[in-house]
């Protein structure tokens, strides 16, 4: 798994950017890999032993995997100098446990510290079929990753709500390509990567893309500062910011 997806560069060197010059000890909420080098002193919170056991490089002296809920965070207050995490709000129902999870990160992380998420947004406005087609049709040499992302994202103005099925990605895209052959073609996609485009048909899966104005008031109920900066320039990038809340 590659961008957008997956933090590969430039996403890391950004973080490290936003984070240079401050204390060490960190949060992770997950265990991407790709950040398992970050800071003197970090600790990667998952609630998941499979998710643990197939993609974090390993304990050492410097950092460490423990299994618990975001939601309930077994930490004490103020513990830790900065929280970071990679696409970790889409995991979570909207609203109730994405106000559960800021208001725990805002627990333990100290008074002057900081959290730091790439947090993925849905356009303020949905797209045209017109657009998601030309879209679709224009990822020669990419991964049908974004334009399955791109369409779910773009489903929650049709559900009225953040948090949507993935099904419904895929009946939009299977309608505007009865024939994925027309994507085959443009993409020079072989039959795997068209496998990956049926994933969605069965899943009971569902991610969560609010808005810009629908992030800003839910983080702003538990911190006072909330700052954007581009995570980079990549497929997608101009809906994954990093998200900089100060307490």
């Amino acid at each position: 798994m590659g961008l957008p997806l997956r933090p590969r560069e430039p996403v890391p060197s950004v973080l490290a950017r936003l984070l240079s010059g401050r204390p060490a000890k960190l949060l992770m909420l997950g265990v991407t890999p790709d950040y398992a080098g970050f800071g003197d002193d970090l600790t990667a919170l998952d609630w998941s032993p499979e998710m643990v056991a197939e993609i974090w490089p390993g304990d050492t002296d410097k950092r460490r995997a423990v299994l618990g809920d975001w939601r309930d965070m077994p930490f004490e207050a103020e513990s830790f100098d900065a929280a970071i995490g990679d696409n970790a709000m889409t995991m979570l129902a909207w609203p109730d446990d994405v106000d559960a999870v800021l208001a725990e990160v805002r627990r333990v992380v100290k008074p002057d510290g900081i959290a730091v998420f790439r947090w993925f947004l849905a356009p303020d406005s949905p797209a045209t079929d017109t657009e998601l087609k030309a879209l679709a049709l224009s990822l020669r040499d990419k991964a049908s990753d974004i334009m399955r992302w791109r369409f779910v994202m773009d489903a929650v103005h049709e559900a009225g709500e953040p948090t949507v099925p993935v099904r419904a990605a895929w009946r939009k895209y299977s309608r505007l390509f009865p024939d994925f052959g027309e994507l085959a073609r443009a993409n020079d996609w072989d039959a795997a990567e068209l496998a990956e485009l049926d994933i969605y048909r069965e899943s009971t899966a569902q991610f969560t893309f609010p808005t810009l104005a629908q992030m800003q008031a839910a983080a702003g109920r538990h911190f006072s500062s909330i700052e954007l900066v581009p995570s980079g320039d990549y497929p997608l990038a101009e809906f994954a910011p990093f998200v900089i809340l100060g307490r």
